[in-house]
């Protein structure tokens, strides 16, 4: 997992430029920061309504009638709106208010109004609902560095030991196919969880692309150098070819374009005619395709016991593998015509035993068309065979169209990854996750892992046996969907290993670990590294990518700082906006008062109520305007600041000339009169003021 204690910056090299900072909290504050970010556009959406709203009053004060009462409830419906929605809203109210009356292109002001409001109100709340976009939700992936444990290589021998006595090594060479074992396992639940998984599945893959793709082809030629051993049959022999597999997006080996490289992986597999290789004999069918041992051996590759087959016994699967052109003891020496010196081979030979199947099975490494009584079909043979050939390549993967290195078997594989005179030019980086990668040829990564590791259990026909020998019945291909899976689950294991680099589960504890820091003398001296590669090793303990939803949340350096940066100008404009448009006002009018200067003053809310105020006093009042503020106070008539209470108290005025909505109560005609004389008031002195100023 990512490490979730702290906060932390890093460059993720899967977008361009400064977009690719990222900054990684724990979920907890994330939610925190995610609801600051849609708070202050919410802050933002007001102050830029603000600003358009006091440009569009500043318009129609300079150009609109100053005696059209309509454009005058419009600036002032404008200069005391708290949102663009709000102002549509009144706009709107107001044209249907006045439709029946004459009036001066009142839908065209409308819209002037109500068209702008909504787009700004639109445009910030649809931006605060989608502040995510600088964030990864807790529902999506979070694509993180993992937290290193324990970096480097795994190797057979155990850890604080320099070589072990033999005996050791044998005890820690089983511990280590162990683990390879457990990981093969591991793959294969993963392959069959991501096998046609949506992104909606239950389960989350923690690898930078959950499924790693490839294309499956049918009748292409035989895997073998001699054609004629493979069966003579369509779909006889079938070949899957990965996708190149970007060390970066797929693997998540984060590095910029300049120093990714690409594999591929592909696997040849033909059904064999058995013919040319079978002896039979009383007790056993003797398979002779080459030793498996010492490569002058005259043992047969594989012996099938005939008398200990019983009708209670299921599959049973025997695999021997070999790498291209080695002599080394224990693996499988092809016979000519079998034997390729491009690519590593595997054999498998699968028995079905007592199997029946309710109808014939056509499939050509599952054939069971042999009736075996009550209605049920069994195998036709005792033992069917097949033959898979395994090649790799690295490609640069910054250039799709790029040349790749000739395909070749996991050694070849290994050599072309440190070899700095091949063709591809690659540089140091990419040389060193390259040997990364293909760290060990005699544990490379193979279709065959998936049957040695799991042996019955690798078949998908073995879950459809019950009691191990009933089966439900087999697909006429099943032999493609069981090499499709071994060559998922290696696809799977692939995406296992790399992240393993960087982070060891506990049980790994005894084992040794070639850490790039610690062990640098041992990766030149006998592991094929080169200086140069060490940085690059070392550098990747703290940049392999993860997906970690479950504990962080990512957000864009950039687009934060552009959310908080945009949202402070905009509120910073809008505290000043009257200030600025009445410095450019006297600017324009050498400092005399402007119609819109007027205008602002006069349609602010509080300076609305000074005029009240003024109409339904008896004794005039002096006022100021606050600095900085603009607020209208009350000031002694002799103009101090010393004002009694009695000065700053009056009787609440009553502006609304309608009894049912009057607040406080007087009789119906007196109230009538008064409010509408209190009205004229108001709207003489603002209408003689503009007047004024105007002419």
């Amino acid at each position: 997992m990512a490490d979730i204690s702290r906060w932390s910056l890093w460059y993720d090299h899967s977008s361009m430029g400064p977009w690719g900072w990222v900054i990684t909290v724990p979920n907890e504050h994330g939610f925190y920061i995610t609801s600051f970010l849609s708070t202050i556009l919410t802050i933002a959406g007001a102050s830029a309504w603000n600003i358009i709203s006091l440009l569009i009053h500043a318009h129609m004060a300079r150009g609109g009638p100053t005696t059209d009462i309509f454009g005058l409830q419009q600036q002032v419906s404008l200069r005391n709106s708290p949102s663009g929605f709000r102002s549509a809203l009144d706009a709107i109210s107001l044209f249907i208010a006045w439709r029946h009356t004459p009036g001066y292109k009142r839908g065209r002001r409308t819209l002037m109004v109500a068209l702008p409001g909504v787009l700004i109100w639109g445009a910030f709340f649809a931006a605060s609902l989608l502040t995510s976009m600088v964030a990864n939700e807790a529902t999506d992936r979070a694509i993180v560095r993992a937290k290193p444990d324990r970096c480097g290589f795994v190797v057979n021998r155990p850890n604080d030991q320099a070589i072990g006595d033999p005996a050791d090594q044998d005890e820690f060479h089983d511990l280590l196919t162990e683990k390879w074992t457990n990981d093969t396992v591991e793959a294969r639940a993963y392959a069959l969880s991501m096998r046609d998984a949506t992104r909606t599945a239950p389960l989350k893959s923690i690898f930078m692309k959950p499924k790693l793709e490839y294309k499956l082809e049918t009748n292409v030629p035989c895997a073998l150098p001699n054609s004629t051993y493979c069966l003579n049959e369509s779909n006889a022999t079938i070949s899957l070819t990965s996708e190149r597999l970007d060390s970066h997006l797929h693997l998540g080996i984060n590095a910029p374009p300049s120093d990714r490289i690409a594999l591929q992986h592909k696997a040849t597999c033909s059904v064999v005619e058995n013919e040319y290789f079978v002896t039979a004999s009383e007790r056993y069918i003797s398979f002779r395709l080459g030793p498996t041992g010492l490569p002058n051996s005259t043992a047969p590759t594989y012996r099938f016991p005939i008398g200990h087959w019983n009708q209670t016994m299921g599959y049973q699967i025997d695999v021997t593998y070999g790498l291209a052109g080695s002599t080394d003891e224990g693996l499988w020496h092809p016979v000519e015509g079998i034997a390729r010196t491009d690519a590593d081979q595997g054999i498998i030979f699968l028995s079905q035993n007592g199997v029946r199947y309710p109808t014939p099975v056509k499939d050509l490494l599952f054939r069971a068309d042999l009736p075996s009584g009550g209605g049920y079909y069994e195998g036709n043979v005792w033992v069917n065979t097949l033959v898979c050939a395994e090649q790799y390549r690295w490609c640069k993967a910054s250039d799709a169209s790029a040349g790749c290195t000739e395909w070749g078997g996991a050694a070849a594989w290994a050599r072309d990854a440190t070899d700095q005179k091949k063709a591809l030019g690659l540089n140091a980086a990419q040389r060193a996750t390259a040997a990364r990668i293909s760290f060990d040829p005699r544990s490379s990564i193979s279709i065959m892992d998936s049957v040695v590791g799991m042996n019955t259990a690798a078949l998908f026909a073995n879950s459809k046996a019950r009691f191990n020998v009933q089966s439900s019945g087999l697909d006429d291909n099943q032999w493609h969907l069981e090499v499709a899976g071994w060559f998922e689950t290696a696809l799977a294991d692939y995406q296992a290993t790399t992240d393993e680099y960087v982070r060891k589960s506990s049980n790994l504890d005894v084992l040794k670990v070639l850490s790039p820091f610690d062990d640098v003398d041992e990766l030149i001296t006998r592991r094929g590294f080169t200086h140069d590669m060490i940085a690059t090793l070392q550098s990747q303990c703290n940049n392999q990518l993860i997906d970690d939803a479950a504990h962080i949340q990512n957000f864009s350096m950039v687009g934060v700082i552009i959310i908080i940066g945009v949202s402070v100008l905009l509120v910073l404009t809008s505290f000043w906006f009257v200030e600025i448009l009445d410095w450019l006002s006297d600017l324009r009018h050498r400092y005399e008062n402007s119609r819109t200067k007027v205008a602002r003053q006069a349609d602010e809310k509080l300076h609305l109520l000074r005029y009240t105020i003024e109409g339904t006093s008896d004794v005039p009042k002096h006022w100021r305007i606050a600095r900085w503020t603009g607020v209208p106070v009350l000031i002694a008539p002799n103009g101090n600041d010393e004002l009694t209470r009695q000065d700053c108290t009056m009787q609440r005025p009553t502006m609304k000339g309608d009894d049912e909505l009057a607040r406080y109560h007087k009789g119906t005609e007196e109230f009538q009169h008064a409010a509408n004389s209190e009205s004229s008031a108001m709207l003489n002195q603002y209408t003689s003021q503009v007047t004024y100023i105007g002419k």
